[in-house]
């Protein structure tokens, strides 16, 4: 019960004083780039609304709302400046080229599920809009990602809070690892994306 208290504690205090607008602000921060206590926020408003203390349809939409208009807006920050930014930061353009085919490829499965980390769900759209994914592709899986991730963590405490305490007990020892996966992941893209290619002698 104790990271149950610990999570509503440092939700309250937003949700109280500014109610579903903290909820939209965070998420839609979190969409271009901007670290923000969305999903604790959305967790948070969920039990309260378990406990009537606030409407969930209102979580659900507020929640929904932001997400999407903050992941198209950060992909349009990646597609319509990202770009340029790292390539007057010296990036390889041949490696930035390998980047948006993978994109193109993979970048789908990368959007459903990126909102789902830390770090990820800062970065994700802005990566795929950097990668150059086409936007009729990334908007209906983003779409798709924000309706799954809304109704795990928007849905899902309002329908468990008896086990509210124990499934975020199992999230906060999993979200870590998961931390240090992204972070070493984008660590390793920005060393090949700045590595300069080599021709290979005979």
């Amino acid at each position: 019960m104790a990271a149950l208290h610990d999570l509503l504690a440092r939700a309250l205090p937003y949700l109280q004083h500014y109610g579903y607008a903290a909820i939209v602000a965070a998420i839609l921060v979190e969409g271009v780039g901007i670290p923000a206590p969305g999903q604790t926020l959305l967790i948070g408003a969920s039990i309260l609304a378990g406990r009537g203390v606030m409407s969930l349809p209102l979580v659900v939409l507020s929640a929904l709302c932001a997400t999407v208009a903050g992941n198209n807006c950060g992909f349009a920050i990646g597609n319509y400046g990202g770009r340029r930014l790292i390539l007057r930061a010296g990036v390889n353009r041949a490696h930035l080229s390998k980047l948006s085919r993978f994109y193109r490829r993979f970048g789908a499965w990368l959007v459903v599920f990126a909102r789902f980390f830390d770090g990820a769900r800062q970065l994700g759209s802005l990566l795929a809009g950097t990668g150059a994914m086409p936007w009729r592709r990334f908007f209906p899986f983003d779409l798709g990602g924000a309706c799954l991730w809304v109704g795990v963590w928007g849905v899902g405490p309002y329908q468990l809070t008896a086990h509210a305490a124990r499934l975020h007990a199992i999230w906060a020892r999993i979200n870590p690892i998961m931390v240090l996966l992204v972070v070493g992941a984008v660590v390793v893209l920005g060393i090949w994306l700045w590595r300069p290619d080599r021709a290979i002698r005979k």
